[in-house]
């Protein structure tokens, strides 16, 4: 069986690994840490008919469509398509990304507070607002 990972990260790296105990393994892009590493494109590997499956780590190509273009050449893909990838990116919007402390990897919080006022005003507001042990990043913005 020959399966291609598209990808280059380490989601990809791990993918490539894992199936690698089965499978005959390409990963486009890749990169030189992930062992079968190839710089061709996915369509290319698929046109000679000898890809069983292709997997996709990355969302993007996902959203872009390739899934689905895949599966119309006759190839089995594991990945949603183009539609399904767009409801995942939509609900992803919705997500903050939390800063966290290294030390403390249980979790992180961000907090962003905005003012309007002097200065001064803010200033007297930043030295008296300080929270918890949890709050690794506060983020203080004036309006002018």
């Amino acid at each position: 069986m020959k399966v291609v990972v598209v990808g280059s990260g380490g989601r990809e790296h791990a993918l490539a690994l894992v199936l690698a105990r089965h499978a005959e393994v390409v990963v486009t892009p890749g990169n030189p840490a992930i062992p079968g590493s190839v710089d061709t494109p996915v369509f290319d590997l698929v046109a000679d008919g000898t890809v069983d499956l292709v997997v996709f780590g990355p969302e993007l190509p996902l959203v872009a469509g390739h899934a689905d273009q895949l599966r119309a050449m006759g190839v089995r893909v594991f990945g949603p398509g183009a539609e399904g990838a767009k409801l995942d990116k939509i609900a992803q919007l919705g997500r903050r990304q939390f800063a966290y402390n290294a030390r403390h990897l249980e979790s992180g919080h961000y907090v962003n507070y905005t003012f309007q006022g002097s200065p001064e005003v803010i200033t007297k507001i930043q030295s008296r607002l300080r929270l918890n042990g949890h709050v690794h990043l506060q983020h203080f913005v004036r309006v002018a």
